[in-house]
C-alpha cells in the first residue's frame, strides 16, 4: 500500500511511543526510518525485521564502558539503533566540538543503516561525519562506509566486500562514529584494495533524486506492518474519563508515556 511521508511519520511516532520509547526518542526514531525509507535504503524494510526485537529488549541495559574526553564506547546492550543512535551521535557531536576530533564506537546494536539519518541531521550542525560498520551477508562481508560534510543534506555511502576471517567489526555487531568540525572526511576511509572490492557508491544526487521521487510518489509499505503499526499506536490512547476529559484528551486521545 502507499502512503505519503507524513502519514508513516505520525503512525510510526505513535506505534515508538506505544513500545515505551520516551517523549522525543519516539520522534526521533520515526524521523530515522521514515528518513531512510525516502532517500531509498529500505527504512520500512529494516523496522519491519526488526519489530519483534524492538519489543522485548532492554533499553534501560545500554552503557558506557569507557570514555574520555574524545573517545566513548556504548555497549548497545542488543538494541537497535533507533535506541541508541541519537546518544551515539550527540556523544560524537559534543565531544568533538570540545576537542576537534571524536571516536564514538557503538557495539552490541542492530538496524545500523539507520544511522544515516543521525549523522544527516548531525552535520545540519556545522560537523564533518563519516561511520563504517560491517555486515554479514552469506556468503560475503559487506563494509559500509558513509560520510557526510558539515551543512550538507545528503551523505555519501560506498559499499565494500571485504575479506573478514573472524572480524570484531561484524562479531560485535558495531558501527564506528568519527566527527571533527574542522575538516571534511568525505570518502577519507577506504578498505585496503586488496582486501576490498567496491560493490556500489551512492552519492548525494543519488539520494536527492530518490527523495523527490518518493515524496512525489509516496511510500510503500507491507499492509501487515502497518496494521501492526496501528496496534501500537492504540497503546498510546487512554479512556475517555472524565479527568482525561478535563486535561483535553476526550475520546480518543493520546498522552505521552513519560
Amino acid at each position: 500500500m502507499k502512503v505519503s511521508h507524513n502519514e508513516l511519520t505520525g503512525l510510526c511516532r505513535r506505534a515508538f511511543e506505544g513500545l515505551g520509547f520516551h517523549a522525543g526518542d519516539h520522534e526521533d526514531a520515526a524521523d530515522m526510518v521514515v528518513w531512510l525509507e525516502q532517500h531509498g535504503l529500505g527504512g520500512v524494510d529494516a523496522l519491519r525485521r526488526g519489530m519483534d526485537h524492538l519489543a522485548t529488549t532492554d533499553r534501560s541495559a545500554m552503557s558506557r564502558p569507557f570514555e574520555d574526553t574524545s573517545l566513548a564506547v556504548i555497549d548497545g546492550a542488543g538494541n537497535s539503533v533507533l535506541v541508541v543512535g541519537s546518544l551515539a551521535a550527540d556523544l560524537a557531536y559534543a565531544k568533538a566540538r570540545r576537542k576537534g576530533l571524536s571516536v564514538v564506537k557503538v557495539q552490541n546494536c542492530y538496524n545500523r543503516i539507520l544511522m544515516l539519518g543521525y549523522l544527516a541531521r548531525c552535520a545540519r550542525r556545522g560537523m564533518n561525519l563519516l561511520a563504517f560498520w560491517r555486515n554479514s551477508e552469506d556468503p560475503v562481508v559487506v563494509e559500509q562506509v558513509v560520510s557526510i560534510r558539515a551543512y550538507e543534506e545528503y551523505p555519501t555511502l560506498l559499499l565494500y566486500e571485504v575479506e573478514d576471517p573472524d572480524d570484531n567489526l561484524t562479531r560485535n555487531r558495531s558501527v564506528t562514529l568519527v566527527a571533527s568540525p574542522h575538516f571534511s572526511m568525505l570518502q577519507s576511509l577506504h578498505p585496503n584494495p586488496d582486501e576490498a572490492n567496491l560493490l556500489q557508491v551512492l552519492d548525494p544526487e543519488d539520494f536527492q533524486r530518490q527523495s523527490r521521487r518518493v515524496l512525489d510518489e509516496g511510500m510503500e509499505v507491507d499492509e501487515d506492518l502497518w496494521a501492526r503499526l496501528k496496534d501500537l499506536s492504540a497503546l498510546t490512547l487512554v479512556e475517555a474519563t472524565e479527568a482525561s476529559r478535563l486535561r483535553g484528551a476526550g475520546e480518543g486521545g493520546v498522552q505521552s508515556n513519560d
